[in-house]
């Protein structure tokens, strides 16, 4: 499988927040008394999966359920050794949606059953359809049964070859972002029984790299209920991700500096934007912004950039360089109150540096680990939403 997706199996489920409305049979709920998840299980119908045969053509019309949140359980059942219905349910995704990343997962499920042409034939589907961490497929351990054979050596050869081929037409191109007036959605949920004449807090969510404000918008079952106002703007930058999505800024692994700034100078400007049009519409006593992944660092910069607008972040799994800011912008913007949510396993150290600056400015620093990878945890995220009441 994917090395960079390996998740704990139940809680890994919150990463359906990336996807739509659920189908009735693939709601998430959250059970706020026992203050934990559901079982998994009950929140999908598997017998939906029976008249699938991942080896063969034949599939039952089924409706569509929430890919993403099949995705999450499917991945799940690696650790359990189910591959026979993992199978059947990424033979079920792909027939709705041609990601790589499914189909790699699919040939490591053949391979783990001994069906050496089944893999490999999803595999080079995977290399023809985007996928190319060739490295991680030589070294994952669900490939080993099929990684001696002639055709896998094949396979892997000509996938190096094309890389390799397509980086050597690259040379000499140079990729440069020109700024562009638009407008961008922003989806607002207004809480139930919304009275406009009453103050509220406006929680902001901001998605990560390669989402959308249409997705982040199912947060919004989290804060509503709290007399909260949650406006997921979209990201201002697209990018050819496979699956299309929308970045806060351009990252440095993709652009020159310049262009980092450039795109952070736009991004604080955007939000400036967003806040200032939900004052006009509401009336808001308190500003936070809730953010993962990249949306958590776009929070680090928006928040310390405003000091005084913005009054506290919940971050999840991002990260704040020391070089961002001066010590006498981190000073200025200590009134910030910060909750920090990072998995164990998903670049911990970066989050505890993150602390450590804040709380040596004299910065109000909730630092939360979670067990498991880069996702949002549902616990924790029910901690920070009483921690925002406070």
């Amino acid at each position: 499988m994917g090395g960079s997706l390996r998740f704990a199996t139940t809680l890994v489920l919150l990463i359906c927040l990336l996807g739509g409305r659920a189908h009735a049979q693939c709601q998430l709920a959250f059970n706020e008394e026992q203050n934990q998840a559901p079982d998994t299980e009950t929140l999908l119908d598997l017998t939906i999966f029976d008249g699938i045969d991942p080896a063969g053509e034949q599939f039952t019309e089924v409706p569509v359920c929430n890919l993403q949140l099949l995705k999450a359980y499917a991945y799940g059942l690696f650790e359990t050794g189910e591959y026979e219905l993992q199978a059947r349910i990424y033979t079920y995704i792909l027939r709705h949606e041609r990601d790589f990343t499914t189909m790699y997962n699919l040939a490591c499920c053949f391979s783990r059953l001994g069906q050496a042409d089944k893999a490999l034939e999803y595999l080079e589907h995977a290399f023809n359809y985007g996928y190319e961490d060739v490295d991680w497929v030589e070294q994952d351990t669900d490939m080993d049964i099929v990684r001696g054979l002639s055709r896998y050596t094949e396979i892997i050869a000509e996938q190096r070859e094309w890389i390799a081929s397509r980086e050597e037409a690259r040379q000499g191109v140079e990729i440069s972002y020109v700024e562009c007036p638009s407008m961008q959605q922003c989806q607002v949920v207004l809480p139930e029984n919304f009275d406009p004449e009453t103050s509220h807090t406006l929680v902001i969510g901001l998605h990560g790299a390669g989402d959308s404000a249409n997705r982040f918008s199912t947060l919004s079952g989290y804060f509503g209920e709290h007399d909260f106002i949650y406006a997921a703007p979209q990201a201002p930058i697209t990018v050819p991700f496979p699956n299309g999505g929308f970045v806060w800024f351009n990252d440095l692994s993709w652009s020159s500096a310049e262009f980092f700034n450039q795109s952070r100078e736009m991004l604080v400007s955007y939000l400036d934007n967003v806040i200032a049009q939900m004052q006009s519409q509401y009336r808001i006593d308190k500003i936070y912004l809730v953010g993962f992944s990249q949306g958590a660092t776009a929070s680090y910069l928006t928040a310390i950039s405003r000091p005084g607008i913005i009054d506290g972040i919940v971050v999840f799994g991002g990260w704040l360089d020391p070089e961002w800011f001066t010590g006498d912008d981190l000073s200025a913007a200590s009134g910030l109150r910060v909750f920090i949510a990072q998995g164990s396993e998903d670049n911990i150290e970066n989050a505890q540096q993150s602390r450590d600056l804040l709380t040596e400015a004299g910065y109000d620093v909730d630092f939360n680990e979670f067990p498991g990878g880069h996702f949002i945890h549902l616990d924790t995220l029910h901690e920070a939403v009483g921690w925002m009441r406070e």
